[in-house]
């Protein structure tokens, strides 16, 4: 039996915007890969400033995506991720030192994987890194903004430019909540330092028991 090739990435998705699928789409043809294994969080159990999507419902529209949108010719397999669940980790760490190849989207997710798993390059573990606004994503018909949060000001201002940075089911699954998703949203510059503070909080942990962790590991994932 052959080895596939499965390329990972993760992330809150906030929402899933073409640029996601861009840098998605571009790493895996660069390692040849058979799957994409694509980990949307779901976490959060309220509605959150950089968090205002369900994350089972993100899940659900970037499943509709790849069905009727966007045209890959690899496979797709989209799954919930918990960050608070240490199994998730254990389960990808071992996935992705199977003889697979584990890829992430940004260089400061790079730096983040090379320091907290040194070594891992030994057993074919693989880090590639690049900028996801670089002009190769020019090839692709698609409004690619720099960042989830750049969409999520937009969305805020009531500004319609959003609608050009996501693929027609993300499109639907936020008119269908739009307004709450609107006003769940604030000013960027009202943001605290890690993506993950208000997810760990909105389920009653403490921040500071998993502090350190996430101070080694946030940025990764």
């Amino acid at each position: 039996m052959t080895e596939e090739t499965v390329a990972f990435t993760m992330g809150r998705n906030q929402p899933y915007g073409h640029q996601h699928f861009a840098a998605n789409d571009w790493m895996a043809e660069q390692i040849g890969a058979d799957r994409l294994n694509l980990y949307i969080d779901t976490t959060h159990e309220e509605r959150l400033p950089k968090s205002p999507i369900k994350g089972e419902r993100m899940v659900e529209a970037v499943e509709q995506a790849y069905e009727d949108f966007y045209d890959v010719d690899y496979d797709v397999t989209i799954s919930e991720r918990d960050v608070l669940d240490t199994d998730f980790y254990t389960d990808l760490l071992g996935e992705a030192l199977d003889g697979h190849t584990f890829v992430t989207g940004e260089p400061s997710h790079a730096r983040t994987m090379e320091r907290v798993f040194p070594g891992f390059d030994a057993f074919g573990y693989t880090v590639e890194h690049w900028d996801r606004t670089d002009q190769r994503f020019e090839d692709y018909d698609y409004d690619i903004v720099s960042s989830s949060t750049e969409i999520r000001q937009l969305i805020r201002n009531d500004d319609d430019r959003w609608r050009d940075a996501v693929s027609d089911p993300i499109e639907d699954a936020i008119d269908a909540e739009y307004e709450t998703i609107r006003e769940t949203i604030v000013p960027a510059e009202e943001y605290n330092g890690s993506k993950y503070k208000d997810i760990i909080a909105s389920n009653g942990q403490p921040w500071a028991g998993v502090v350190a962790v996430h101070d080694a590991v946030e940025d990764l994932f």
